[in-house]
């Protein structure tokens, strides 16, 4: 007798057989540059209408563009392949049919082939997609729309018009059975004509048995995560990181070990630095304060905050807290997003441990020149963080001035990916830090 639980399969939460279920792939958990991964094809009807696998062509790498397009070079491409493009987080579809000299509406086409040996009845499960709103200086009433087509082999399954919004579209195709050697076609397309249509999207390709099928809400979601509400961090796949599960238990250990620490630094991997590049600093400027070290390698704002809501700083009593974080955030965020979350931060710390002086490192510049974007994000946050400072609780230091050139650039001797911290520039941030670590103890 079969017995059913429910299972879940990352975030995939399914009422199957513990056996039976199985997620052979997902888009965005797969996703690499360069070159598709096993099983997957990116595409786009270069030769006719959807519907035809015959008239698709494969998309190519682009370092400039930094996606899969079917030109070379940066967008926008030569008609009909104009502004094709897709990548991990989505992308953008070509031009429409109405657009000379198109003659088609040019998808982009995520697809994925059924391995060999495998059967059952398949799903595109846990689909969003996001297009988000229309800029205020787009007036035309035309085509305001994507279109979200799946196909199994030539056959259409699914079909939906997609409108622009600030919150995704979820979408769920039952395939049928399929066997070994047949595709799955997930294609975004413009409605007639080309207006900002780029989108966001997500979804996986499931097998599950007959009869049963996949939750009506999505477990996946394409909207990046509150920067400043605590999150699990999760793989690419959308399983809790084992590195992550790691790195925590190693630091309740350390916590354990270090019961009477009097200072804490918290924070990511330049904080987890310490002991690697920073190690001779650290041994002759802090040894004997009682240091304990909670920096984990690839955190943004919304880790450390699950971090501490897990137990990190349980049973602890620092004087002072030497936080920082927020760099990992400069991907997916603006910089008022990450200052929220450093923010969310500090307000934790000051509600778990209100007797410690908190010591709030602004973030370091990262990206080689003063032009890259990055920089401004980085700023930005700077900006709004430095704010929190009340000269007594909490204390902000910015040592941007010790990292850069005087051209603004920065330099490998200090930091050689232009990110991580070397041996004198983790001096520089001690001797930026210690009179405040150590002013706030003796007050104490």
């Amino acid at each position: 007798m079969t017995r059913w639980i429910a299972l879940s399969l990352g975030t995939l939460a399914l009422l199957v057989s513990q056996a039976e279920a199985e997620v052979l792939a997902r888009f965005r958990g797969d996703f690499t540059e360069v070159e598709p991964p096993a099983g997957w094809q990116y595409l786009w009807n270069a030769e006719g209408e959807m519907g035809l696998a015959a008239a698709y062509a494969p998309l190519a790498w682009s370092d400039d563009a930094r996606a899969f397009t079917a030109g070379k070079g940066k967008l926008p491409q030569p008609q009909p392949a104009a502004f094709l493009a897709l990548r991990g987080t989505g992308g953008h579809p070509g031009r429409g049919a109405k657009q000379a000299p198109n003659t088609a509406d040019r998808y982009v086409i995520a697809a994925y082939t059924i391995p060999a040996g495998k059967a059952g009845i398949a799903w595109v499960s846990d689909g969003e997609i996001l297009r988000g709103p229309i800029p205020g200086s787009e007036t035309t009433t035309v085509a305001q729309t994507v279109q979200l087509r799946v196909y199994l082999n030539d056959d259409l399954k699914h079909t939906a018009t997609i409108n622009a919004n600030a919150e995704p579209t979820p979408f769920v195709v039952n395939l049928g059975h399929v066997t070994g050697g047949e595709t799955v076609y997930v294609a975004v397309g413009p409605d007639g004509h080309d207006i900002n249509d780029g989108f966001g999207f997500d979804f996986r390709v499931a097998v599950l048995p007959a009869g049963e099928q996949p939750q009506a809400t999505p477990s996946l979601s394409i909207v990046p995560e509150d920067p400043g509400k605590p999150s699990l961090r999760r793989d690419k796949r959308g399983e809790p990181d084992p590195k992550f599960m790691t790195a925590h238990e190693e630091m309740l250990s350390r916590l354990r070990k270090t019961p009477e620490a009097q200072v804490v630094f918290l924070g990511d991997s330049i904080m987890a630095g310490w002991a690697h590049a920073g190690r001779s600093v650290w041994d002759r400027q802090f040894a004997s304060l009682k240091p304990l070290n909670l920096g984990v390698a690839g955190d943004q704002t919304q880790h450390v905050l699950w971090r501490i809501d897990n137990g990190e700083l349980e049973g602890l009593t620092p004087r002072v807290v030497v936080l920082l974080i927020g760099t990992n955030n400069t991907g997916r965020y603006g910089g008022i997003e990450i200052a929220h979350g450093v923010e969310a931060v500090v307000k934790r710390l000051r509600e778990k441990l209100p007797n410690a002086t908190i010591v709030l490192t602004g973030i370091f510049p990262r990206s080689e020149k003063p032009t890259d974007q990055v920089r401004a994000k980085v700023k930005l946050a700077n900006d709004r963080i430095a704010q929190l400072a009340d000269g007594r609780a909490v204390h902000y230091v910015d040592i941007a001035d010790k990292l850069l050139q005087p051209d603004g650039t920065i330099s490998r001797d200090l930091m050689p990916d232009f990110l991580h911290l070397t041996t004198p520039a983790y001096q520089a941030w001690a001797d930026a830090i210690l009179p405040l670590i150590e002013s706030s103890i003796s007050r104490k």
